[in-house]
């Protein structure tokens, strides 16, 4: 008897499937985005990240600022991240806060929420618009008294 080619290819192909979602499923967990913010402020701008375009869900997010002035990354999208990483210097804090678009935002991070440096990161509503977090984990190596804010007088988070 005959072995048919196309039948043991079909099966071949179904039991390797399995193995192809997998590695497509990991391989969104572990891209990861830079933020560059050479284009404005806002999160979902292309030109503000590298590779260009606004990460993915669960995507690891760095955010590194060497600010002489507060520097705020507009949140204009509900990000889904895996972890988070930011060393902050300079002179001023970064403020990550929804942008002002008539829409509340949410900020999710499943992982890690790392900061260094010796700078402050604020995560805030801007007054009109709220934000809710969610954060698996914080690791905070404090530099110079740095800090990492959930919210500030008079524009706390809405959820953390």
């Amino acid at each position: 008897m005959k072995a048919n080619p196309t039948l043991m290819n079909t099966v071949a192909l179904r039991a390797l499937l399995p193995a192809v979602l997998l590695l497509t499923l990991q391989g969104s967990a572990l891209a990861q985005s830079t933020w560059t913010g050479t284009s404005n402020t806002t999160w979902s701008g292309a030109g503000n990240w590298s590779p260009s375009g606004a990460p993915g869900l669960n995507a690891d997010v760095v955010v590194d600022r060497n600010s002489a002035a507060l520097y705020t990354i507009s949140l204009d999208t509900s990000p889904v991240l895996t972890n988070w990483s930011s060393n902050i210097t300079g002179a001023a804090i970064t403020t990550i806060m929804p942008k002002a678009l008539g829409a509340s935002q949410a900020l999710s991070i499943s992982g890690n929420l790392a900061k260094t440096g010796s700078t402050g990161l604020a995560f805030r509503s801007n007054g009109a618009i709220t934000l809710s977090m969610s954060v698996g984990v914080v690791d905070h190596t404090t530099a110079n008294s740095s800090t990492i804010s959930f919210g500030t007088a008079g524009n706390e988070l809405a959820n953390l």
